[in-house]
């Protein structure tokens, strides 16, 4: 219902716009893999940002996260950013040997890509 409502919304306020919807599904690691999902949230107005983790198995069963809620003015790619570190810190903190980060910030991806 709620899904209804927002297109019936989004067409009514923005006509001209198409929208496509692509619908994307967590997908597990491979074996013997730890992956970590990073994201973040801005709160322009206010300054606050929520960063958070989580970090699931082969199977998908979570293995550990974190959340943090700082009061910062961050742009949201900076604020991701954050996130990532914090997903870093995660998988030092836990010893996991293999890794993969995932996140929907292509600039914060390929900035660790680089890193490594």
């Amino acid at each position: 219902m709620w899904n209804d409502l927002q297109t019936a919304t989004t067409e009514v306020l923005f006509p001209n716009i198409r929208r496509i919807r692509k619908e994307v599904r967590w997908q597990p690691p491979e074996a013997d893999l730890v992956k970590l999902n990073f994201d973040a949230s801005v709160n322009a107005v206010d300054g606050v940002c929520g960063l958070g983790v989580i970090a699931r198995s082969e199977s998908g069963e979570c293995v550990g996260w974190h959340t943090k809620c700082i009061t910062q003015h961050l742009e949201p790619t900076a604020a991701k950013s954050k996130a990532a570190l914090m997903a870093i810190e995660l998988y030092r903190d836990n010893n996991w040997q293999r890794i993969v980060l995932e996140g929907d910030s292509s600039v914060v991806i390929a900035a660790v890509g680089e890193s490594n």
